[in-house]
This record gives structure tokens, C-alpha cells and sequence, in this order.
């Protein structure tokens, strides 16, 4: 006969609700079903929706996917945290008017608070194909943002028939590990680019450097190699570069095979490109980090060896002889 009660939270505004209740005695006697109860939420008083995604971009493209990223947006504009995400992508520029007709993305995360950065590795997509992406945000009370900004990327061609841009100058460009195993883990892909002719590596524009039109080679390692009398010349005619390991993997994919690697750039004010080949296997040995070369590797410690200068930076990078 005691008087009872509960909140109910997490209602929807404007939305009518049914309730009912059974009770279970201790022996697992389950009671038949309470009648039934009704109650209608009040209308929502927050109207402000979150605020729009402005700075939405697509980046490491392969055949297959792509990731995306932005700053979460905020419940009531740019404060609090959002509810939900709709992210759509299309094969034509997404509008207003034609947003319902793009396709929905699944599993998107959910919002942080608001400023925090956010990404989504979209997949399933075909190559060769450029796609365009929009996202929008929904809070607790219905209220949907503005359309984002409109990021697009191209996906990169299958890699069986992977074509080699055309440039002025073609180089010769060697990596390591050579196969690669998707399995294991590491951190880098080393790259050796070898110059021909009187191109000398001081004079590479080191801004214009991409991997497969999209990788950017790691800043903290790069030099000019005059020691490895293997692959380089004692003319500065060779450059060490490091790509994430990731990125690497993100461009080949997930399939076993040999696949082509090219390094494009501009030197004394010409176009070059240089590639090579690079094998991925599912299981196997191989050097997870890619940091050997036949002759030498790169340390960040200091150790006997020989000094070369670090492009762009002051101080000095370490090479040492390694028999990997």
C-alpha cells in the first residue's frame, strides 16, 4: 500500500509516451500487466541548433576509403556536446537540396565536447572515383546544424595498373623493408630517392614531396646520405625521407601483392618523379620499422658515425653502418 515513483529521463520533447509496470515477488511470480499509463513531454524550449562543421577535410585516400576529420561542434551552437552525426558522401557535390539523396554513412562516432578533434575512416568505396563528403550534427532536442563545408578526394587507382604521372626528370627510388608485413607492427617506411645526372639534393623543394600523390615524407627525418657507397654517390646525390608506416599501409591497402610506390617533387625548379616497388604480405618476417637501408640506418642517438647536415633544421642527423 506505500506510495511509489520514478523518473523517467531522456524523453524526446513533444512526444507522447506509454508506460506500464509488473512486479516480481521473490519466488519469481511475475504479476500480470499494470494498466496502462500515458503522459505527453512538454515542447522543447532549446531551438538553438548546434553550430556548423566548417572545417570538415578527407585525407589518405586508398582504392577503398578515405578518412575524414573535423572539430565536434557544440549542443547549442558552439557550447555543451551534440547528440548525434549524418555524414553522407556522393559521387557529385552534396547541396541542401540534394542531401537526402547522398549516402548515409554507418557507425559514425559520437560527438565529444564541442572543439575536440574527430575523424571516421569511411570504406567501401570504389577507385579511381572522386567523392564528396558533408556532415551535419543533432542535439538532445531535434535541432539538426547548418550543412557543413563540401570536402572531396579521389580515390586512388587500382594498383595493379597503378600509372606513374609523367615529369621532366625520372629518378630511381628504393624502399625498405621491401615487403611488408601488414600484420606486424612499426612506425616507419624508409624511402632512398637516387638522383642521375647534376641533380644534387640540396636543391629538391622539399615542401613539393608526395608520396603517391597524398604522403608527405616526416620532417624529423630527412638528409642527405653521402656515405651509402652502395645505392648513393659521394655528390649529395641521394636523400633518406621517412613515411608513416600507417600512411604506407593506407595506400596499398589490405591486399597481399607487389605494389608500385612513386615519389613526385620539383628540383631546380623542374618536375621528377622516381618509383619503386614494394611487396605486402599478410603474415611473415620482415623488418617492421623500415629503417635499414643495405648499408645504413637512421638514429635519433648519438653514436660513432658520420655526420650529415638535416635539411631545413639546425644540428646534425647520425648514420651509422648496420649489416640489416
Amino acid at each position: 500500500g506505500t506510495g511509489q515513483s520514478m523518473s523517467i529521463n531522456g524523453l524526446n520533447p513533444s512526444t507522447t509516451y506509454y508506460f506500464a509496470i509488473e512486479t516480481i515477488d521473490e519466488a519469481g511470480n511475475v504479476s500480470g500487466l499494470s494498466n496502462i499509463a500515458t503522459a505527453t513531454t512538454l515542447v522543447s524550449t532549446d531551438t538553438t541548433a548546434p553550430s556548423t562543421i566548417t572545417n570538415l577535410s578527407v585525407s589518405n585516400p586508398t582504392q577503398s576509403s578515405a578518412v575524414l576529420s573535423w572539430t565536434s561542434p557544440g549542443d547549442d551552437g558552439a557550447s555543451g556536446i551534440a547528440t548525434s552525426y549524418d555524414i553522407r558522401y556522393s559521387t557529385s557535390n552534396i547541396t541542401s537540396d540534394n542531401w537526402a539523396g547522398a549516402t548515409q554513412v554507418s557507425g559514425e562516432p559520437a560527438p565529444q565536447v564541442a572543439g575536440t578533434s574527430q575523424s571516421l575512416t569511411i570504406g567501401s568505396l570504389s577507385p579511381s572515383t572522386t567523392y564528396y563528403f558533408a556532415i551535419r550534427a543533432t542535439d538532445n532536442a531535434g535541432n539538426v546544424s547548418a550543412l557543413s563545408n563540401i570536402a572531396s578526394i579521389t580515390t586512388l587507382s587500382s594498383q595493379t595498373s597503378t600509372a606513374i604521372p609523367s615529369a621532366t626528370l625520372t629518378f630511381s627510388l628504393k624502399v625498405k623493408p621491401q615487403t611488408l608485413n601488414l600484420g606486424s607492427q612499426g612506425n616507419w617506411v624508409t624511402v632512398y630517392l637516387m638522383l642521375s645526372g647534376d641533380a644534387k639534393a640540396n636543391n629538391i623543394d622539399m615542401g613539393s614531396l608526395l608520396l603517391n600523390n597524398s604522403l608527405k615524407p616526416d620532417s624529423n627525418f630527412v638528409g642527405i646520405d653521402r656515405n651509402c657507397n652502395i645505392t648513393i654517390s659521394q655528390n649529395s646525390s641521394g636523400l633518406l625521407l621517412k613515411f608513416s608506416r600507417t600512411g604506407v599501409q593506407n595506400l596499398i591497402g589490405s591486399a597481399n601483392g607487389s605494389f608500385i610506390l612513386y615519389l613526385t617533387g620539383n628540383i631546380d625548379g623542374q618536375s621528377f618523379v622516381a618509383s619503386g616497388a614494394i611487396n605486402a604480405v599478410s603474415s611473415g618476417s620482415t623488418n617492421s620499422s623500415g629503417s635499414c637501408c643495405d648499408c645504413t640506418k637512421i638514429c635519433n642517438c648519438q653514436n660513432d658515425g658520420f655526420n650529415f647536415p638535416f635539411f631545413g633544421k639546425l644540428g646534425h642527423m647520425k648514420i651509422k653502418s648496420c649489416k640489416d
